[in-house]
């Protein structure tokens, strides 16, 4: 199994941002036409896009945790970017400035 399909065994549903998915993900991912005839529940809906292992377990996803998570750090250990400037091209060069994306 892929690793974005692996389950976070301790995640609930409730770990999940329905907002993100129903106002951000979803819209994105379908056409308008697709989305309008969608007659799906939510949870069917996060299944079918892999967000949870299924309608009636709704275990969250890697996947589900790292995009629609409510707080992914928490789901998932390490998950953030580092972004580094660094003077020169190796890899020990000294670090001039970093930045760090995450959503804790």
């Amino acid at each position: 199994m892929p690793f974005d399909l692996q389950l976070i065994s301790f995640a609930k549903l409730q770990d999940l941002n329905r907002d993100t998915f129903e106002r951000g993900y979803f819209p994105g991912a379908f056409s308008a036409d697709v989305l309008e005839a969608n007659d799906r529940s939510y949870e069917q809906r996060l299944c079918a896009c892999r967000m949870i292992d299924g309608a009636q377990s709704c275990t969250p996803t890697i996947l589900g945790g790292m995009v629609i998570g409510n707080r992914p750090r928490d789901l998932i250990p390490c998950n953030y970017l580092q972004f580094l400037r660094v003077d020169g091209a190796e890899l020990d060069a000294p670090i001039l400035d970093e930045a760090v994306l995450d959503d804790a």
